[in-house]
């Protein structure tokens, strides 16, 4: 029966909305408390319970706690949908890895899932003449293990961040040359270190190269938007002659 769907089967446009419902239920319950929103809301304490603990709860029960405290829901706080990526230095002409002047930025915003997926992940400003300067080199240290963090052949044909033990950070790419390991410039092929094969020193993955105002444009949709879109959703489904509230 349509009323037995639950809340997480139309909120595919928001993977967070259960936990942002269940954040608003816990703000209810801490201003009100238990009995209060079962006996206005007219639900099972089982069904508080789930809703408290970002499980599903169908949408017959939602509507009840939204029509006893609707009031409440369309204040309730958003979640954050942008994070700050720390910028841990410049890469200059694509060569040479310096520390941060003071007045060049130390984070730069972009979408919260993107740092929970690459983590570890930071960022190096790009410094250079052409019109890519103030861009931002993304590096990940996802899936590299600290037994193997030496340079090794599953840097081969890669653009990396080495770190040599007391010098500076080195950005090119690995090529491997009988039983050596040789960094080059990115742009040039300029060669920058020979790394023998038996090493210890550490390294970072390049992902990508993002422009500094890559979420200047972006709006963060506000729960009610989902809200709005869930209950839209849920109407089409279901149609007009499925009443949603007693």
């Amino acid at each position: 029966m349509i009323n037995e769907k639950t809340i997480a089967e139309f909120m595919s446009t928001s993977p967070t909305s259960l936990e942002e419902f269940s954040e608003f239920i816990n703000k209810l319950i801490k201003e009100h408390g238990r009995e209060t929103i079962i006996n206005n809301a007219g639900i099972d304490k089982n069904v508080l319970y789930r809703a408290s603990n970002s499980q599903n709860i169908t949408l017959d029960n939602y509507y009840k706690i939204k029509k006893a405290f609707n009031n409440k829901l369309s204040s309730s706080t958003q979640s954050s949908y942008i994070e700050n990526l720390p910028i841990l230095g410049q890469i200059i002409d694509n060569k040479k890895v310096r520390t941060l002047n003071p007045s060049q930025p130390k984070t730069v915003p972009v979408p919260a899932s993107f740092i929970k997926y690459w983590s570890p992940v930071f960022g190096y400003l790009c410094t250079s003449g052409t019109a890519y300067s103030g861009f931002v080199f993304i590096f990940s240290g996802k899936g590299i293990e600290d037994k193997t963090s030496s340079v090794d052949n599953s840097c081969v044909n890669r653009l990396v961040m080495t770190y040599p033990e007391n010098d500076d950070p080195q950005f090119g790419m690995i090529l491997k040359q009988d039983e050596t390991f040789i960094l080059i410039h990115a742009r040039t092929r300029e060669v920058l270190a020979e790394i023998p094969k038996d090493n210890n020193i550490s390294w970072s993955k390049f992902v990508c190269l993002i422009p500094y105002s890559l979420m200047e444009n972006y709006q963060e949709p506000s729960y009610q938007d989902n809200i709005h879109k869930l209950e839209e959703k849920f109407h089409t489904v279901c149609g007009d002659k499925h009443k949603h509230t007693k």
